[in-house]
């Protein structure tokens, strides 16, 4: 998921290059790992016209977190918390910031989403520098679609049967028996054999 975040003094916009807000909100999928990617920009722009790259070595920031819930009740456990493997890259006159998720099927999560299609969340980074102090932190509304299958209790494959093969001494018996109705088997077992026969020859 690639996402252009403008930073602002007052938190942040989800926007487009030239600074347009965009309504529909970032979206990921319950149950998935994903890697949320967000292109940080500022309020400046470039001869283009586009918004200018946001480098948050202007904060001194050397550290990340990524929260997401539903509400501002610190008592109450967050749905999804990442303190670890997140990193900013300058690429292409760009500041990436990468935020790798292994999991969004969270117990928090998927226990508020309730089996709801779909929920809108807040999302917040936070910025700390080296001695961890909190020196930014932006919010904005995500939203967490649900999956149809999640993959769990997943229907066991189809057993796979070897078909019944009669040799060629199979046959003359079967054949043989079928004239004389007496022996071991009934002429309703050697018709339905031979039909079976019959079936395997013509699908060679």
């Amino acid at each position: 998921m690639k996402t252009i975040l403008q930073i602002l003094p007052s938190g942040a916009k989800v926007v487009d290059k030239y600074g347009n807000i965009i309504v529909d909100t970032p979206e990921i999928m319950l149950h998935t790992s994903v890697v949320l990617e967000f292109d940080l920009r500022s309020e400046e722009r470039v001869e283009s016209g586009e918004l200018d790259l946001f480098s948050p070595e202007k904060l001194n920031i050397t550290g990340w977190y990524f929260a997401l819930d539903c509400d501002f009740d610190h008592t109450t456990s967050l749905k999804i918390l990442i303190t670890e493997g997140i990193r900013c890259e300058l690429s292409e006159g760009r500041a990436l910031l990468k935020i790798p998720i292994a999991n969004t099927g969270t117990a928090e999560l998927v226990a508020d989403m309730n089996g709801a299609a779909s929920k809108r969340y807040t999302a917040e980074i936070g910025g700390l520098d080296a001695n961890a102090n909190m020196v930014a932190t932006w919010q904005f509304q995500m939203t967490v679609k649900n999956r149809i299958f999640a993959g769990e209790n997943a229907p066991a494959p189809p057993e796979v049967t070897t078909p019944e093969y009669y040799n060629a001494m199979q046959i003359n018996s079967l054949l043989n028996a079928k004239a004389d109705v007496g022996n071991v088997y009934s002429k309703t077992d050697i018709d339905s054999m031979l039909g079976n026969i019959e079936q395997q020859l013509a699908e060679i």
